[in-house]
């Protein structure tokens, strides 16, 4: 049986909030799952630098909620005038399973257990709390099950579900140019392969986390993890 070693980090939190970028409307919806810049980012903040070397990081995550609601917010230009508010959609109560795989995953492992600045996701003032840090064994399945997650598009149609097709930021550099890629956002929970369909070129098995079989439904199934890059080795500035 093949495995896979990676690091996984639990992340909860009571509000979370990631914006469509170039909008400025009035109302500001959120993007119901982390965008992958988000959560490299997210890696960079924990260790403190920019990691060297993205293109050897790859991650997976599921990431779930309890509910949206609308929360009013002031924009703090200089007009001393400016009193508008502006309508934000929240999350509620975020969580976070992040896998993480990297050559050094000791490295990854310290970082976590001992964040450099605050632990946040999406805005600043949306603090988060690691409740676990492990590292752990994925294992080849050929039945597992997705759950609140990004998928490549072309693997939507043999997953099911409630997807929807997405151009998210994949990677920000440190001029803040940003890297695009689409993804297709699962909502809930789905079976994979999904039943009575065959798509050519679909994989014969995925990544699983043994240790999370927590569909009611398939109390043995275990839960899938599909990873993604951040960028390719092709794209990195040398030096």
């Amino acid at each position: 049986m093949e495995t896979r070693t990676v690091l996984r980090v639990a992340v909860e939190g009571t509000v979370t909030s990631f914006r469509y970028p170039h909008l400025a409307e009035t109302v500001h919806p959120t993007i119901e799952m982390p965008p992958p810049a988000t959560i490299y980012g997210h890696v960079s903040s924990t260790l403190g630098e920019w990691l060297r070397s993205p293109y050897l990081l790859s991650f997976g995550y599921t990431f779930v909620h309890q509910g949206k609601f609308v929360d009013f917010e002031h924009l703090h230009y200089r007009d001393p005038l400016q009193i508008q508010p502006y309508r934000r959609h929240l999350l509620f109560e975020p969580r976070l399973t992040l896998y993480l795989d990297y050559p050094d995953l000791d490295m990854l492992y310290r970082a976590f257990i001992s964040p450099y600045y605050p632990v946040a996701l999406g805005r600043s003032q949306d603090l988060m709390a690691y409740t676990s840090v492990d590292i752990v064994t994925l294992e080849a399945a050929e039945q597992a099950y997705f759950e609140g997650t990004l998928l490549p598009p072309d693997l939507a149609p043999q997953v099911g579900g409630n997807t929807v097709t997405l151009t998210m930021a994949r990677y920000v550099d440190e001029r803040r140019h940003p890297n695009w890629g689409s993804y297709a956002m699962l909502r809930g929970r789905a079976r994979f392969p999904a039943e009575g369909v065959l798509a050519a070129g679909a994989p014969e098995w995925v990544w699983a986390d043994p240790e999370v079989c927590e569909w009611g439904s398939y109390p043995d199934l275990p839960r899938a993890v599909w990873f993604h890059s951040f960028m390719e080795a092709s794209d990195a500035v040398p030096g």
